[in-house]
């Protein structure tokens, strides 16, 4: 765990490659796909979005996966009510812009 939120009236939502994955000759292979290639997205391990409801965060967590961090970042900057938390392919973790203050609480 890397943070709690503590959200009012939003929606919240996880899209990840951490718990439904297999190794094969030393590629992660997950349920996650980029739709131009066929094959699994690669810039992230987890993206949570925090949106005004979780149809649209589940929505918009599984395209920011797919995206990628600087693509997805440029994608929620336009949308003033949508946050999202980054975890990239090496393990920093990303805030969205407009991040709300004392929403993102320590572990």
């Amino acid at each position: 765990m890397i943070a709690k939120l503590s959200p009012r009236q939003a929606g919240v939502a996880t899209s990840g490659d951490y718990e439904r994955f297999f190794m094969k000759e030393g590629e992660r292979y997950h349920h996650l796909l980029n739709p131009s290639t066929g094959t699994p997205a690669r810039e992230c391990q987890s993206v949570t979005v925090m949106a005004p409801s979780a149809m649209a965060a589940d929505a918009l967590a599984t395209a920011v996966f797919v995206l990628g961090p600087p693509k997805g970042l440029a994608l929620l900057k336009r949308m003033n009510d949508v946050h999202a938390i980054i975890v990239d392919r090496g393990g920093s973790v990303l805030v969205s812009p407009h991040w709300p203050k004392g929403i993102l609480l320590p572990p």
